[in-house]
Parts: structure tokens; C-alpha cells; sequence
């Protein structure tokens, strides 16, 4: 029987060098019902791929509304595509969504930090959380700090407080932090610095 030109890898593909392969992305999104039902395509065809071994900086541009934000959310398994393909070290996402692994390799950082964090929720407990959830093999207690650090801040800058009680920039700052701790294979960003004053975004 010939397999299929698309049939889906069931386990990553140690030999595949492609970190990232994304063929004929499409996501249409509907609204309305009946009469007054509507399409609006977010995402046309994109194509684009990333190399296992070579670190690089991939960056998806336009204008505001032309669908970079819903590219994101695709790449990290929030939204379903309408069609095409996106693998992760030569396995189909739709498999991994979810998954602990693709969650500790692939890290997202938005672009409104007081969205991604509970109002209601202490920042350092995210810093907590993730330690606990993905420390990696040998990661000392001191990796939180180390990463709050290198984003120009420090543990007495998050400890104790609320979202609230910090600025937009700070909180960017912290969800980088946060982001960086698992040493993620894949960094996701949507407008990561939107919010930072231009004389730390360098």
C-alpha cells in the first residue's frame, strides 16, 4: 500500500534537521451565522521553515491585523489550522499539542503581559510553577534568578507582588524571564518589547 504524501510521523525524528517546518499555512476564521455569516482569512499560504542546529532570528512582518499574532498562536498549538502543515522536529504539531515536552521546548511571549498574567496570582508563583513543572536535568534553584537577571531585574522586583502593582514594562521584562527558564528550542514572541522602554530593549 503507498503511503500517503502527508502521512503523520508518530515520533520525532532524531535525524530530521529542520526544527520548525511550516508548508501552505491557511486559517480562516468564521463569524456570524446564516444570512450574515462571514469569513475573514487571517493567514494565507505561509511557508517557512527553521533549522534544528542553527540558532537564528526568524521574524514575520506587517502591517497590524495582516495575521502575524494568528501565525503565532498557530506554531503554538492555540489555534487549529484550516490547512497546511506544521511539523516540529519532523512531527505533525496536531500530535504534540498539549503535550509536556512541546510545552517545555516551545515557549510563547505576548505582547500585553497583563493578559498572560492572573491578576489575581502572585508573579513569583509563575517563576515557582515553571521550576517545578520543567526544571531541567541539573538546574539548580538560582535559574529563576538568573534569568530575572539577564532581563535587568531582580527577585525583590517580582517577589511578593500582583501584576498590578508592577508597570507594562516590567512585566514584559518578567514574562521573558519566565519564558527563558526552561531553555526553550523554539521562543515564540508577539511584539515582545512593545511595552519596554527603548533604552532597555537592547
Amino acid at each position: 500500500m503507498r503511503k500517503s504524501e502527508h502521512s503523520i510521523p508518530h515520533t520525532i525524528d532524531a535525524n530530521n534537521r529542520k526544527l520548525l517546518e511550516i508548508t501552505d499555512l491557511t486559517k480562516v476564521f468564521t463569524k456570524g451565522q446564516g444570512l450574515v455569516r462571514s469569513t475573514i482569512l487571517a493567514v494565507n499560504k505561509v511557508s517557512f521553515s527553521l533549522e534544528r542546529e542553527k540558532p537564528e532570528i526568524f521574524t514575520v512582518a506587517g502591517e497590524s491585523g495582516s495575521g502575524k499574532s494568528t501565525v503565532a498562536k498557530l506554531i503554538l498549538g492555540f489555534e487549529v489550522p484550516t490547512s497546511g502543515r506544521i511539523l516540529y522536529k519532523g512531527k505533525e504539531l496536531s500530535a504534540l499539542r498539549g503535550k509536556k515536552q512541546f510545552i517545555k521546548e516551545v515557549q510563547p511571549v505576548f505582547q500585553n503581559p497583563f493578559e498572560t498574567f492572573n491578576p489575581l496570582k502572585k508573579v513569583e508563583s509563575y517563576f515557582l510553577e515553571t521550576q517545578k513543572n520543567f526544571a531541567l536535568p541539573g538546574q539548580d534553584d538560582g535559574a529563576a534568578e538568573r534569568c530575572l537577571e539577564s532581563v535587568g531585574l531582580s527577585v525583590d522586583e517580582i517577589k511578593g507582588k500582583y501584576p498590578g502593582e508592577m508597570s507594562g514594562g516590567q512585566l514584559q521584562r518578567a514574562s521573558i524571564a519566565r519564558a527563558l527558564i526552561t531553555k526553550p528550542s523554539l521562543l515564540v514572541v508577539d511584539e515582545p518589547v512593545s511595552m519596554i522602554d527603548a533604552s532597555l530593549r537592547m
